[in-house]
């Protein structure tokens, strides 16, 4: 036990820092998530845009098809996520290929 105002020896433990392939799955699920938001905007602004410059108000069809694209668009990313988690041989975070997590 430490006294008042000592630190504790910490050392890099495996649950300490993130692995290397965690961090890639971190990323990815990042660039999902941003991709998802970014396309569902751009799309349905888009759609918004086209109803408003054809005389609509604005929530017309034109704005549900760009809602419906912006889906379609995060549907593909989703995909490309997972066909490289596939890629990378499916292993689970944390673990290495033919090797089972130690804990």
């Amino acid at each position: 036990m430490n006294k008042p105002g000592q630190h504790e020896d910490r050392t890099t433990t495996s649950h300490a820092r993130a692995t290397d392939s965690e961090a890639r799955y971190l990323s990815r699920a990042i660039a999902l998530g941003t991709n998802m938001a970014a396309g569902m905007a751009v799309f349905t602004f888009l759609g918004y845009w086209i109803d408003r410059w054809r005389g609509g108000s604005g929530t017309g069809g034109w704005t549900l098809v760009g809602m419906f694209v912006g889906l379609l668009y995060g549907g593909y990313e989703v995909w490309k996520v997972v066909r490289l988690f596939y890629e990378d041989g499916g292993t689970e975070v944390g673990q290495s290929k033919g090797r089972s997590k130690q804990g």
